[in-house]
């Protein structure tokens, strides 16, 4: 097996404050294959993808060497009033292979939308937008 659990340490020194503190809960998260990933979580800024993956940063499987379009497994979502959760395993399409574990949130916090991803694979990824029609925090820009 390939698969790596990767400590919070790793992690934190390539994220800030906010972000390593945020990943601390999702421990699950950290197992993927580093024979088949090219680079551990890449800043994603506000990209926020509840499927898909980010195919440049795959390095083919690190099983049976395939380099094809991954597959999505054991996908969950769940939702309520104010969040949408989505998770799901990257796979190699050839032997089943688990490459990676993607998580995408969804909330609303009183007036902002908030969006996570964080995966190794697809990387780590914050976006915020307001839910009135005049953003309160860009008026304060100008």
């Amino acid at each position: 097996i390939c698969s790596v659990a990767f400590r919070f340490a790793v992690l934190s020194s390539s994220l800030s404050k906010p972000s390593a503190e945020k990943l601390l809960i999702r421990k699950d998260l950290y197992i993927m294959c580093k024979k088949c990933i090219r680079e551990l979580m890449p800043d994603r800024g506000e990209t926020c993808n509840d499927n898909g993956a980010l195919l440049p940063n795959f390095a083919g499987c690190g099983s049976c060497g395939k380099f094809d379009v991954l597959a999505v497994a054991k996908r969950e979502a769940a939702e309520d009033a104010e969040s949408e959760t989505v998770d799901f395993e990257h796979t190699c399409s050839g032997c089943g292979h688990v490459v990676a574990k993607h998580h995408y949130e969804f909330r609303v916090d009183e007036d902002r939308q908030e969006y996570t991803m964080e995966c190794m694979l697809c990387g780590h990824g914050e976006a915020s937008s307001s839910v009135l029609p005049d953003d309160p925090r860009k008026r304060a820009l100008f």
